[in-house]
Order: C-alpha cells, then structure tokens, then sequence
C-alpha cells in the first residue's frame, strides 16, 4: 500500500513538473519572439527621432552660417580697406 502511494505521489509530482516546463517554454518562446519585435520597432522609432533631431540641428545651423557669411566680406574690408 505504502509503494502505491509513494507512485502515486512521484507520478503526480513529475507530470506537474513536466506540466509547468512545457507550459514556460511555450510561453516563453511566444512571449519572447513579441518581446523582440517591439524592442526592434522601439529601437528603429528612437533611431528616426535622432536621426531627424541631427538632421533639423544641420538645418539650423545652415541657416545661421549663411546669416553670419555676410558679414564675412564687411569684416574683410574692415580689415584691409579694399586695396583695389
């Protein structure tokens, strides 16, 4: 009687076991391949925003050097008077 019991108890236990093991790696696996692909879009969003923020400050900066490039020629004549 006691032998049963003890089966009974050890088969009970490893078909739990297998039960939950099997039930994470399926989740595991779903969860994971979700997991990845929004870290991919997360990732691709954030690399546009940079690259758009990089973009906008080279535009900027255009603007501001073609603003100041006048200038160049006064401090240019400032400096030697135009000789010619």
């Amino acid at each position: 009687m006691r032998s049963l019991r003890v089966r009974v108890i050890l088969t009970f236990l490893i078909g739990t076991g297998l039960l939950v093991s099997f039930t994470f790696v399926i989740l595991r696996n779903l969860f994971l391949d979700s997991y990845l692909g929004l870290e991919e879009e997360e990732v691709t969003r954030n690399v546009e925003r940079a690259r758009d923020a990089l973009s906008s400050a080279g535009e900027q900066l255009d603007i501001k050097l073609s603003d100041w490039s006048i200038w160049d020629d006064t401090y240019t004549f400032i400096e030697d008077s135009n000789p010619e």
